[in-house]
C-alpha cells in the first residue's frame, strides 16, 4: 500500500495577527471575489441599514467603489461621503474618495443585526424624589410619576454605563 505524500505548506515569515486571520476566515473565505472591506466591518462603519443596501466592492488607488441598488442611494451616500471617509480612516483604511455605482448587491450570508434594544433593570427612586412624588394628591398620577421616574433613572444609568463600556473598549 502506497502512502500519500503530504502537501507542503507555505512557510510563514512572521506570525499573523488574530485580526488578520479572522478577516480571512468566515464570511469571505469562499467568496469568488473578496470585498474590499469585510461585510461585518462595513456594517460597523455605516450601520445595518446602509450595510444592507450597499457593498464595498473594490479599493484601488485610494478609491473605494461601493455598489448601491439605485441612483437615489448613490445620491444619499454621496452626501455622507465625508463622514464615511472619516470613519474608514479611523479604522486605518487608506481611502481618499468614494465612488458609488448602481448595481446588484450580493445578499449577505446572514442579515446584519441592529443593536438590540435592551430594557434596563429598574432603579430605585432617591428618597428626596420619593418625598416629592408622595405629596401628589392623585393616586393614579402619583403611580404614573413613580413608574416614569424609575424608568427614566434606569435608562439614564444604563446609557451612562454603556458609554463608559464603549470608552474602555
Amino acid at each position: 500500500m502506497r502512502s500519500r505524500a503530504r502537501p507542503k505548506r507555505k512557510k510563514l515569515g512572521s506570525p499573523e495577527t488574530i485580526g488578520a486571520v479572522l478577516e480571512t476566515s468566515g464570511e469571505q473565505r469562499f467568496a469568488k471575489t473578496p470585498l474590499a472591506i469585510p461585510r461585518h466591518v462595513w456594517a460597523e462603519l455605516v450601520g445595518p441599514d446602509i450595510a444592507r443596501r450597499s457593498e464595498p466592492r473594490t479599493l484601488d488607488r485610494g478609491i473605494l467603489t461601493v455598489i448601491v441598488p439605485s441612483s437615489s442611494w448613490s445620491a444619499e451616500l454621496s452626501f455622507l461621503s465625508e463622514e464615511l471617509l472619516n470613519r474608514l480612516r479611523q479604522r486605518k483604511y487608506v481611502v481618499e474618495r468614494l465612488r458609488f455605482i448602481v448595481g446588484k448587491i450580493d445578499a449577505p450570508a446572514r442579515p446584519f443585526e441592529a443593536e438590540p434594544d435592551v430594557v434596563p433593570a429598574l432603579r430605585e427612586i432617591p428618597k428626596s424624589l420619593q418625598k416629592e412624588i408622595a405629596e401628589v394628591p392623585d393616586d393614579d398620577l402619583r403611580a404614573a410619576l413613580q413608574r416614569a421616574a424609575r424608568a427614566g433613572l434606569s435608562r439614564s444609568a444604563f446609557l451612562d454605563e454603556r458609554k463608559d463600556t464603549k470608552k474602555r473598549s
